[in-house]
């Protein structure tokens, strides 16, 4: 919330994104659209899907971002679920098959716990089990984001230069004090009223007695 509620600090974490993942889409100077996160259901039976936050990025292009508290068995499965969700709102009955080219999918997991990989962000895409530079395909990328790893690598990491921009932006996530927030902002390059008021609504939402029962939960 206090991300999307601080556009410019939300358009470079999207910036970094797209980036890290070499995805030539241009956001600069555009409108950031927050879509309906509540994903249609085409059954009675079928299971209510919330996701965290579902980004427009252009006609053709996805940005779907989830915050992952703990680790629990079929987490993995139900974000990968959302994913094929969201890619398929996009097909009508009696759309061709070649319409599935003209869109992508980007999920961003953002994980509050250690996936015991050695790296802090892992890129995902369907590929060929003998052969990792085969991928099936490039239309729906699932990154998983280690909060914790990206926090370590920010305040013990000698070499800062080697660190990316995804990460730092990363690391806010992990923080428990104001000042570490203050650094990494002022590392990327926010000017001063933005990190003034990305701070000021850390604050508001951190005193917000339904946010300290979300978060007790």
């Amino acid at each position: 919330a206090v991300f999307s509620n601080n556009k410019a600090i939300l358009a470079k974490l999207i910036e970094a994104i797209l980036e890290y993942c070499k995805m030539n889409i241009d956001i600069k100077g555009k409108e950031i659209i927050i879509k309906n996160n509540e994903l249609p259901i085409n059954n009675y039976k079928d299971k209510q899907l919330i996701c965290d936050y579902i980004i427009k990025l252009n006609e053709t292009t996805d940005l779907n971002i989830e915050i992952n508290r703990s680790y629990y068995p079929g987490l993995i499965e139900r974000n990968m679920t959302y994913s094929f969700k969201i890619y398929y709102q996009h097909f009508n009955a009696g759309d061709e098959y070649k319409e599935f080219e003209k869109y992508n999918l980007i999920q961003v997991n953002f994980n509050n716990f250690n996936n015991h990989n050695t790296k802090s962000i892992n890129v995902h895409y369907l590929i060929d089990l003998n052969d990792i530079n085969n991928i099936l395909s490039k239309n729906i990328c699932i990154i998983n984001i280690d909060i914790e790893n990206c926090y370590n690598l920010v305040y013990n990491n000698s070499k800062k230069e080697e660190i990316t921009e995804l990460e730092k932006l990363s690391a806010i996530m992990h923080c428990e004090y104001l000042e570490d927030i203050s650094s990494i902002l002022e590392s990327v390059g926010l000017d001063m009223d933005n990190k003034k008021k990305f701070i000021n609504d850390v604050l508001e939402a951190s005193s917000d007695k339904d946010v300290q029962k979300a978060v007790d939960r």
